[in-house]
């Protein structure tokens, strides 16, 4: 894959954006090394990890915008709490991955975990019967599958550009 990237980055045809000269420069540069690239996107990632946060807000908002006595502190604490969970999941599955005997877990934690969380979480911290919250657990996951490609795409933009 390094190779094929040094190969896109030399080619006379490439353009990440059109017109933006500037930023086509950086990213062919950075793709040149792409260990650096590779490690200018996780630095990315983890300084812009808060960011998160901010971009699930209008998407949980949206969700309840027409339940009485919510605010925007409220989504954002909501929002806070998830991604902590979120993020001890993910460390989690990495711990259990790591280990032969505990490895079959993995595929059940990220296909169980997360959904069951959501629901209870939703149903808890807004007060909500089982099937709101049901159908608020199933948009909420596609809700954060956007959102993680989003991120994706601005920590890739930041990482390369900065």
């Amino acid at each position: 894959w390094q190779e094929r990237a040094r190969d896109i980055a030399r080619s006379e045809d490439f353009v990440v954006i059109d017109g933006w000269d500037s930023f086509n420069e950086k990213v062919r540069h950075k793709l040149e090394n792409p260990d650096l690239a590779l490690y200018k996107i996780q630095q990315a990632a983890y300084k812009f990890s808060f960011l998160l946060a901010p971009l699930s807000l209008p998407f949980i908002a949206l969700l309840f915008l027409w339940k009485r006595g919510v605010t925007l502190y409220d989504h954002m604490v909501y929002a806070l709490y998830a991604l902590s969970f979120a993020s001890i999941l993910f460390v989690t599955i990495i711990m259990t991955a790591q280990h032969p005997w505990t490895s079959w877990l993995v595929g059940w934690l990220i296909m169980a975990a997360l959904p069951v969380h959501t629901f209870f979480h939703l149903k808890g911290a807004y007060a909500l019967g089982w099937f709101s919250a049901l159908w608020r657990t199933f948009i909420m996951l596609n809700f954060a599958a956007i959102i993680a490609v989003l991120f994706l795409i601005i920590i890739v933009v930041l990482g390369l550009a900065n």
